[in-house]
């Protein structure tokens, strides 16, 4: 299975938010990948930097971007100021890709 990067902006007012009533997400976020058919490997948080950093494994970069789009869905349009998805390879499997893309046409 593909290896993606969830990283998520998180605004003073969320920020703010947890701070205040410090929830735990940790259970439903795991429900939601079960649904979704993701494996999480970490979950990180920046405080320097005011992300959150999720790990998954998926079949497909879609399940990761539903899994976004949800979290955008349920309020968290204001808290998230920007949510990018990142694909990870190993250095093994990019050599690969460098082979596959060098036996390309040129023109």
């Amino acid at each position: 299975m593909a290896k993606f990067l969830m990283e998520k902006k998180i605004s003073a007012k969320a920020i703010a938010h947890v701070v205040k009533h410090t929830p735990d997400k940790s259970e439903l976020l795991q429900r939601l990948c079960n649904t979704l058919g993701i494996t999480l490997l970490e979950y990180y948080i920046s405080v320097t930097d005011n992300k959150a950093m999720l790990f998954f494994e998926s079949p497909d970069i879609d399940r990761v971007a539903t899994l976004g789009m949800y979290f955008l869905s349920v309020g968290g349009a204001e808290d998230y100021e920007e949510v990018r998805y990142i694909p990870l390879v190993t250095v093994p499997e990019a050599n690969e890709l460098f082979k596959k893309a060098g036996k390309l046409p040129k023109e």
